[in-house]
């Protein structure tokens, strides 16, 4: 305990050991977070049998502290302006629907959006059971059943929502969490996962060991060069990109068949120039 306080102190929160004790408890009531008092070690262990994931926790907590801090400059923005970039995208476009579409996926109800494809001008009303929100590359996008299926929506391409007072069934057979685990990005298919060795050259190193693709990533063997890295996961469109973008930086070794894919992506870039 005092050691805990002792740290939070160097951080410049000042507590007393009862606050921390009922912010201990709240973890435990809030987020199934329990964070036990070990006799035989003499001090705190956080149980691994958790309701509510810790890295789920820290990535919430996280993004508390970000925008606390983007808060206190916001303030003054006038003054703070100059020193901040943003992004030209429309990222944020769309994220006034992920609290009633969530609430719609607790509560098991349909809804119903107009949503505009990239490929057309003409937006179309859909009707979707919805299952699952999933945010990747600053975008958050909806997984559905509609009548053809799972589809996956654009958080930043729908419009006029409405949640209706229709409850569906939810297929007990489908499990969005672990798929999107097994993954890169937001492509929905059918790949089950597998073994995937990639060799990275040394300059690109070390942007993978600090910002790794995924959560599978291991260094498996490392050289003057650079390094074979592997990963178990289900090969999608995403992943390929991911692949193609750093073009002479990573080289495929398994499995056969995505090393030839990657290779005719490559030869038919090649042949445009």
């Amino acid at each position: 305990m005092e050691e805990i306080l002792e740290y939070i102190e160097n951080h410049d929160i000042l507590i007393s050991k009862r606050t921390l004790q009922r912010d201990i408890e709240s973890l435990r009531y809030n987020f199934g977070i329990d964070i036990i008092y070990n006799t035989f070690s003499k001090g705190y262990n956080i149980n691994t049998d958790q309701r509510f994931p810790i890295d789920d926790f820290l990535r919430i907590a996280q993004l508390k502290i970000r925008s606390e801090l983007l808060n206190d400059a916001i303030i003054d923005l006038k003054n703070n302006r100059q020193y901040l970039s943003f992004d030209a995208s429309e990222g944020l476009k769309g994220l006034q629907y992920l609290e009633p579409l969530l609430g719609a996926i607790r509560d098991r109800r349909k809804v119903s959006f107009s949503y505009t494809r990239f490929d057309t001008i003409k937006a179309k009303k859909h009707t979707v059971k919805p299952y699952h929100l999933k945010e990747y590359l600053g975008r958050w996008y909806l997984l559905g059943m509609t009548f053809k299926g799972l589809t996956t929506f654009a958080l930043d391409r729908l419009d006029n929502l409405d949640i209706t007072t229709k409850v569906f069934a939810r297929d007990k057979k489908i499990d969005p969490k672990k798929q999107f685990d097994d993954q890169i990005g937001i492509s929905w298919g059918d790949e089950e996962p597998e073994i995937i060795k990639l060799y990275f050259t040394k300059s690109q190193l070390n942007y993978i060991k600090t910002l790794p693709w995924h959560s599978s990533q291991q260094i498996v063997e490392e050289d003057e060069n650079g390094a074979t890295v592997s990963y178990f996961l289900s090969i999608n469109y995403e992943f390929v990109h991911q692949i193609v973008a750093h073009g002479i930086n990573v080289k495929v070794l398994e499995p056969k068949n995505l090393a030839k894919e990657i290779a005719q992506i490559h030869k038919k870039a090649f042949s445009q120039y």
